[in-house]
């Protein structure tokens, strides 16, 4: 039996069968962070101590480790194939593109059905793509076209599976962990950046290019195996499925709601012109430092243990709200900032380090702060628009930032980037102040109103 959920958003009244048409747009009640407090449980881990996520996280080590090992076996071979940095920019773009156009689009259908159901189709789905990649490279029947069309349809998955995997996770620990949940993700895919690089430079080595993609095929098969092991009925906070979902409605609700509006406008700054470090770190490494490969590699490096180590600060935090967002956002710009004003190989070295610290809790104060403001009903949609805003905007700022970099070296590049990232603080700080001025006037000039008693309730004689 599925164990009766409390009362609030989310949840539907059996006796009102119109329930979502019914209720309003959006409840104002809910619109603020709830602080988790744990009166038992303050460890890093905690989110672990949830079947359905261990479960999830577990698999994830798989499958993410998996799909950085098949992205560096595609950048490699379309310039085996190609030898044009044009083109495997183009292939890139191609798997990001349709998180921008159809993220979006597609956040009604996430929110209408079952999240887990969705994420079993994904899986398949890229599994397929995964494995056709495997067999096309092994048979040597495949060019930079064919590679490019099986990108933009493993982008058109991702653009499902993205926002479904972020609303899934709320689902499976509740909003008081959320935070921790959240964050342990982003150390995963941290380890994963160094894992997948690894792994793939050996199984090129020793198995050949179409190895990665076998490897990244069979880590699908673990998550397909956790999400039928995970059990719904224990799943939190799980939304009516209703046929109401429309984009629409997700759009009305986002600029109603100003905590979820001023986040997706940070995400979409903070995405387009700060993310897109991937573009101009190798060019700083070897066009300022002159670097070679294991020079860059070792950049990277460093970027991943920032990013894991912020993963698990944020993952000790009891509590996130609206104002670690901005600390964190001024930080990404701050030290993105630092490494484009980076003297010498070794201060870049400790920027880069930082920057990854800053990144990873910038990415997961993110999530949860949108997440933890939203309506269960719109968890979908809103986190789709967060998909686009964070992911899918590099099809627009990687070509515009590579320009930059191209015209006026990496260093400019990186500044612009961490600038943007501290406009976009301090503007929101800023328009959130003035709000907070404006509301305190109103209710300084607004008369007084007289409160009526309840029912049962007897005034009380003066």
């Amino acid at each position: 039996m599925v164990p009766p959920r409390e009362a609030g958003v989310g949840t539907a009244n059996p006796a009102n069968q119109d329930y979502l048409h019914s209720r309003p747009l959006y409840d104002t009640r809910i619109e603020r962070i709830r602080p988790a407090r744990f009166t038992r449980s303050h460890h890093t881990f905690r989110a672990l101590r949830v079947r359905n996520f261990r479960w999830y996280f577990v698999a994830q080590i798989c499958s993410i480790s998996g799909n950085n090992a098949q992205t560096v076996a595609m950048g490699w071979l379309v310039l085996q194939l190609t030898h044009s940095a044009v083109t495997l920019g183009v292939v890139t773009a191609a798997q990001f593109l349709p998180l921008l156009v159809l993220a979006p689009l597609l956040g009604g259908v996430i929110d209408r059905f079952d999240k887990r159901s969705i994420l079993i189709i994904t899986q398949v789905c890229a599994l397929t793509i995964a494995a056709l990649l495997g067999v096309l490279s092994t048979l040597d029947r495949i060019g930079a076209l064919g590679i490019g069309i099986l990108a933009l349809l493993l982008g058109m998955v991702n653009a499902v599976d993205s926002p479904t995997r972020q609303a899934f996770i709320r689902e499976m620990v509740g909003t008081d962990l959320l935070s921790n949940a959240v964050s342990l993700n982003n150390v995963l895919m941290g380890v994963a950046r160094m894992a997948g690089p690894v792994i793939a430079g050996l199984a090129i080595a020793v198995a050949g290019i179409p190895a990665c993609f076998f490897f990244n095929a069979a880590s699908f098969v673990a998550v397909l195996v956790a999400l039928c092991a995970i059990r719904v009925a224990e799943c939190s906070d799980r939304p009516s499925m209703a046929d109401n979902a429309t984009l629409r409605r997700g759009f009305r609700y986002v600029l109603a709601t100003p905590e979820v509006r001023s986040g997706l406008l940070i995400m979409t700054l903070v995405g387009t012109f700060t993310y897109e470090f991937w573009i101009t770190i190798p060019v700083l490494a070897q066009d300022v430092f002159q670097q070679s490969a294991s020079g860059y590699a070792a950049l990277m490096t460093a970027l991943s243990i920032g990013s894991v180590i912020g993963g698990l600060v944020i993952a000790r935090r009891d509590t996130v709200g609206r104002r670690e967002l901005l600390i964190g956002t001024a930080a990404f710009g701050a030290t993105t900032l630092a490494v484009g004003l980076s003297p010498s190989i070794g201060v870049a070295f400790g920027a880069i380090l930082l920057m990854g610290v800053a990144y990873s809790a910038f990415a997961a104060l993110s999530s949860s702060v949108l997440q933890l403001n939203t309506d269960s009903a719109y968890q979908g949609r809103v986190m789709a628009l967060w998909a686009a805003a964070f992911m899918g905007s590099t099809a627009v700022g990687g070509p515009l930032m590579g320009w930059i970099a191209d015209q006026y070296g990496a260093r400019t590049a990186l500044i612009v980037g961490g600038l943007v990232a501290l406009a976009a603080a301090g503007g929101s700080t800023r328009w959130r102040a003035g709000t907070k001025e404006t509301r305190n006037v109103e209710r300084s000039t607004s008369p007084p109103t007289r409160k009526e008693p309840r029912d049962g309730e007897v005034q009380r004689a003066k």
